[in-house]
């Protein structure tokens, strides 16, 4: 249904592995930005906020967003976004920025498919892997897991996301000591840089994606409060300017995060829920929607094509 609307990405590239739909190719991404341009009024999403605070919203209007801060969002995106003048907003997912390395889920899949033996160990509980495969690399969005990495894959994702930051890296810890694998093999699987915001900010905007990419509702009311209030002053550590918005980890809120948000001082922040956004929607927790690897037809199909 048209509305304004929220664009969610995450990174653009080439992936095979991409289970939860992350990824859009540079070719379809500027294809979905040049239909934007011409059909759509495109706003910063701090614009779009406000003129969803004051009623006062285009019917056509769009943000676009990026979670996490992949590094392909300061080449790649940036530089389709820049030649076509369209504002973007950034969620910085602050400690892996700043540890650097690799996000959790992109090194877990790193570890489980290319493990050399039949299993791993994940504190003293066998975890079964079987053979490796060539089909193990190919896993279409939205559908289920076919190989036995695959389904261990998942079965360990499961565990770690609802875990808490520490738990998670003590966790991940023991799988590393398992192998003998060291850094990414696609370099713009990895977070940015702090030099790479930086350049980035004359073409785009950056908000808060908490500090450690956890799950927001799991944790104690302390840690939820930590992980919003420590993140703006660290994005703007790395930014050089101060986030107004904030994108909840894996989409996930409840009440008090909304209050903590609001409360820390920023003025926005987004959920997920794949609709657009309505008058009744609330301010700190506006609805996204996720966007698939299709080219302009089917982001016309996606926001309606009236």
């Amino acid at each position: 249904m048209r509305g304004p609307t929220i664009l969610l990405y995450h990174r653009i590239g080439e992936e095979r592995f991409d289970p939860w739909a992350m990824t859009v190719s540079s070719e379809n991404f500027a294809d979905q930005m040049n239909w934007l341009a011409k059909h759509r009024t495109v706003m910063p999403l701090v614009d779009f906020a406000d003129a969803h605070r004051r009623e006062a919203i285009p019917e056509d209007a769009v943000a676009i967003t990026f979670d996490d801060g992949y590094a392909c969002n300061a080449r790649v995106a940036a530089q389709i976004l820049t030649r076509m003048r369209l504002p973007a907003t950034v969620f910085l997912s602050v400690e892996p920025i700043e540890r650097g390395g690799e996000f959790w889920w992109d090194e877990l899949q790193r570890i489980v498919m290319d493990f050399r033996h039949d299993r791993l160990s994940l504190k003293g509980e066998r975890i079964e892997l079987g053979p490796r495969q060539a089909k193990d690399a190919d896993w279409a969005p939205a559908s289920p897991p076919r190989t036995s990495r695959q389904k261990a894959f998942k079965a360990i994702w499961s565990r770690l996301q609802q875990a808490t930051a520490e738990r998670r890296e003590t966790l991940m810890g023991d799988l590393r000591a398992q192998t003998d694998q060291s850094g990414p093999s696609d370099p713009l699987k990895r977070p940015m840089t702090s030099a790479e915001i930086r350049s980035a900010n004359t073409t785009l905007q950056f908000g808060s994606h908490a500090l450690t990419h956890s799950s927001l509702p799991a944790l104690t009311s302390s840690a939820k409060a930590r992980e919003i209030q420590q993140s703006r002053d660290r994005v703007e550590a790395l930014t050089g300017i101060c986030p107004t918005s904030f994108a909840y980890p894996f989409g996930d809120a409840d009440k008090e995060c909304e209050s903590l948000v609001e409360e820390a001082g920023y003025t926005s922040a987004c959920v997920t829920g794949e609709r657009a956004v309505a008058t009744g929607s609330r301010l700190f927790a506006l609805p996204r929607k996720g966007v698939g690897n299709f080219g302009a037809d089917g982001l016309a199909d996606l926001l309606g094509k009236a």
